[in-house]
């Protein structure tokens, strides 16, 4: 038996020994002065050691691994990674059925609680599906609600960059708790699907949705006249469009996806964020410009280089394209989806729509958009759309410190997922 696994078993020991385990699920909140943000997690041991999975559900996160767990009665601790790049870190004591302590994060160190309960009961099943589009296979996770054996379903569209279904298990959960099915899958290329987005345009990524919509359409247990979309961020662009490919598309929603191209979105965040993080802007500007004369024309690749390294030693290259190199795929991709107009997709939507924005959305033209859509809906004679902006919100439709008089912790804005659930209950008659 190998050092690891003795000392496991030896802590293991010790908390039985005094007639304490963390093994089961607990519920609670770090709190602050201001505000407090809901946890729960759950705990399970074996002879490997002890495993737990975290939800956030005040932001939307629902079921991520927590990592490195210690517990020696009646000390706890855990690390939680989740994708921001700064670890959160909880110590604590065990007590009975209460465990207490510090949280650190994002630079704070506040108290957290947690207390032992029962898990709460869900209304739906969870199954392993695979969605065909040509030779292309996605692995995804189908919520089936269990109201009745005619639900209606949602199809979830992400946003830019490698993502899986992880990251949309939040939504999954919320939408089938109250009996709207709901189909999350991995990109293209991530997780467990098959291709590759990188190669990918819009119109693929849309077709993906599509397939997905037609594999719930041959079920027998969902509404086949009651399938639509949701989209976020990128997927606000990819949901309309995905409308258009699969003609018995009940509904869309778009959350936080612009009316304007992803050259002009780039544009907007250019002008919108790198001002307040005090980034050279104009500096961001030429090279742009730059970028796409290459982009373009194949030409002025020294002069684009030039501009690359003055902008990385600034730290600006985490918030815009930079191709590190001449065959660099992102060249190609820029071209397939860099001039992509929302508007003309938009006017071949004939499904009801909902359009979410955050007032403070730092990484699109918000006004912009809005008008543009409803120029659009206009000239299509569209009428059942509705758009919502929430005050004080980011891209995310979250509350940030600091941002817009919110003081506290991270938190989706008040109303948001209340919208999303009875914008969807009321247009398919449920």
């Amino acid at each position: 038996m190998d050092i690891v696994r003795d000392i496991f078993i030896c802590c293991l020991m010790t908390s039985f020994a005094n007639g304490q385990t963390i093994t089961g699920y607990w519920k609670g909140a770090i709190a602050s002065e201001q505000e407090g943000m809901k946890i729960m997690v759950d705990f399970k041991s074996d002879s490997s050691g002890i495993t737990g999975i975290i939800s956030y559900p005040d932001i939307g996160v629902s079921k991520i691994p927590v990592a490195q767990t210690k517990f020696v009665f009646p000390d706890l601790g855990f690390i939680v990674h989740d994708g921001s790049g700064q670890p959160q870190r909880f110590e604590g004591k065990v007590e009975r059925e209460t465990i207490t302590g510090i949280w650190h994060g994002y630079g704070m160190e506040v108290p957290f609680f947690l207390n032992r309960a029962q898990p709460e009961p869900v209304s739906y099943h969870e199954e392993e599906v695979d969605i065909h589009n040509g030779e292309i296979t996605l692995s995804g996770s189908f919520y089936h609600a269990k109201k009745d054996d005619k639900s209606p379903a949602i199809i979830v569209i992400h946003g830019s960059g490698d993502q899986t279904r992880d990251l949309y298990r939040f939504y999954a959960e919320l939408f089938a708790g109250k009996g709207i099915s709901v189909l999350i899958y991995d990109k293209r290329g991530c997780g467990k699907s098959m291709g590759d987005w990188r190669k990918a345009d819009f119109n693929d990524l849309a077709q993906d949705a599509a397939a997905a919509a037609n594999y719930l359409k041959n079920r027998k247990n969902l509404n086949a006249m009651q399938i639509g979309f949701i989209g976020f961020s990128q997927g606000g662009w990819i949901a309309p469009l995905a409308a258009t490919k699969f003609s018995d598309a009940a509904f869309v929603i778009n959350v936080s996806g612009p009316a304007v191209t992803p050259r002009e979105q780039e544009q907007a965040l250019v002008e919108q964020l790198l001002p307040s993080l005090n980034l050279p802007v104009e500096e961001v500007r030429k090279f742009i410009e730059q970028r796409t004369i290459f982009e373009k024309l194949g030409k002025g690749w020294d002069d684009y280089w030039k501009f690359r390294e003055a902008l990385e030693q600034k730290g600006v290259l985490n918030f815009i394209g930079a191709p590190d190199s001449r065959d660099s795929w992102l060249w190609d991709f820029y071209r397939k989806v860099f001039d992509y107009d929302p508007v003309a997709t938009l006017q071949k939507v004939k499904c009801p729509m909902l359009i979410i924005y955050g007032e403070l959305d730092a990484l699109i033209p918000v006004e912009k958009s809005i008008k543009l859509t409803e120029q659009a809906f206009k000239e299509a004679n569209k009428t059942n759309y509705s758009v919502k902006i929430f005050k004080s919100a980011n891209h995310g439709i979250g509350y940030e410190p600091g941002k817009g008089g919110y003081q506290g912790f991270p938190r989706f804005a008040t109303g948001y997922t209340d919208l999303l659930l009875s914008w969807v209950i009321d247009s398919t008659g449920n």
